[in-house]
């Protein structure tokens, strides 16, 4: 009969440095009911480092750092049997290419 349930769950796995790791939560539905949610997750401790984040559109995301760093992350052939999604994450400074990263699943 609880009225209430409150809980804090912390972690640091895996060790070590984690700045340049990517942490991604996927969520599909079955075919045919078609919904795209972007979700954002930032694991920190002293300081957040996300300023701002938005949707660009279906398959784009810009992430605005407190550094002045700015990071576009497109998701390319999302839909289908999942077999060959592709994400590209872009960073810039100022308007200049910092590093570009691909995957492919």
């Amino acid at each position: 009969n609880a009225v209430r349930f409150k809980v804090a769950i912390g972690g640091d796995y895996p060790l070590g440095d984690e700045s340049q790791r990517r942490k991604v939560t996927a969520i599909r539905a079955a075919q045919g009911n078609a919904a795209r949610f972007l979700t954002v997750i930032e694991p920190y401790e002293d300081q957040p480092v996300v300023k701002s984040a938005g949707a660009l559109s279906a398959d784009k995301l810009r992430v605005e750092l407190a550094d002045g760093r700015v990071q576009e992350i497109e998701i390319k052939n999302f839909e289908g049997d999942g077999r060959n999604i592709q994400v590209n994450l872009t960073e810039t400074r100022d308007g200049n290419i910092l590093r570009q990263e691909s995957t492919t699943q």
